[in-house]
C-alpha cells in the first residue's frame, strides 16, 4: 500500500485534483490570494507531508508532467500567432520593455542575493527566476543549480506576479489591456 503512494497512479491524480479544486475555489472566491497554482501547492504539500512522501519521491513519480511542461509552453505560441498583428503593433516598445525585463529581474535577484550572503546554489537557481520552468530546469541543469529550488523559485516568481501585478498596474492607472495580459 505504501510503495502506492509513491507511484504516478497516485501522485498524478492528486496533482490534477489539486489543481481543479484550486482552479474552484478562485473562482468560487474571485481573490488573487487563492490562484490555483497556489492553492494546489498548498493542497499537494499538505498531502505530501502527510503522507510522509518526500518531494524527491513525489518529483520522480510525477515525470509524466514535468514532462508536458515543455509542449505546453510551445502550445501558448497559438495565441501569440493569433494576436500577431496587435504585437507587432506594439512594435518596439514591447521588445524594449521584454529586452530590459529580460535582463534587469535575474540581475537584480542575484544581486540582492549576493548581499544577503546567500549561497551559490540560491544564486545559480535565481539565474534562471524569470522564464518558464523547462528552460528554467535545463539551465539549472547546465549551470549546476539546484532543480527543485529553481523550479519552486521559478513557479513563485510567476505567482507573486501573477497575484500582485494586475494590482499594481490599476494603481499605476495603467488600463491598456495590451499591457495587462
Amino acid at each position: 500500500m505504501i510503495e502506492w503512494l509513491h507511484s504516478p497512479q497516485f501522485t498524478l491524480p492528486l496533482s490534477l485534483i489539486a489543481f481543479w479544486a484550486g482552479v474552484r475555489l478562485y473562482r468560487y472566491s474571485g481573490t488573487v490570494l487563492l490562484h490555483p497554482i497556489v492553492t494546489a501547492s498548498l493542497i499537494v504539500t499538505a498531502l505530501l507531508y502527510t503522507l510522509d512522501i518526500s518531494y524527491s519521491d513525489y518529483q520522480r513519480s510525477s515525470a509524466l508532467l514535468y514532462a508536458l511542461l515543455g509542449p505546453a509552453v510551445v502550445a501558448l505560441a497559438v495565441p501569440l500567432k493569433k494576436n500577431l498583428a496587435v504585437i507587432r503593433r506594439a512594435g518596439w516598445p514591447l521588445l524594449v520593455t521584454i529586452a530590459v525585463g529580460a535582463v534587469l529581474a535575474p540581475v537584480v535577484a542575484i544581486l540582492i542575493a549576493l548581499l544577503f550572503g546567500a549561497g551559490e546554489s540560491v544564486v545559480l537557481a535565481l539565474s534562471s527566476k524569470s522564464i518558464t520552468t523547462p528552460i528554467a530546469l535545463t539551465l539549472a541543469e547546465k549551470v549546476g543549480a539546484a532543480l527543485s529550488l529553481t523550479a519552486g523559485i521559478v513557479v513563485f516568481t510567476g505567482v507573486v506576479g501573477a497575484l500582485a501585478g494586475p494590482p499594481l498596474l490599476r494603481l499605476l492607472g495603467i488600463r491598456d489591456e495590451r499591457i495587462l495580459g
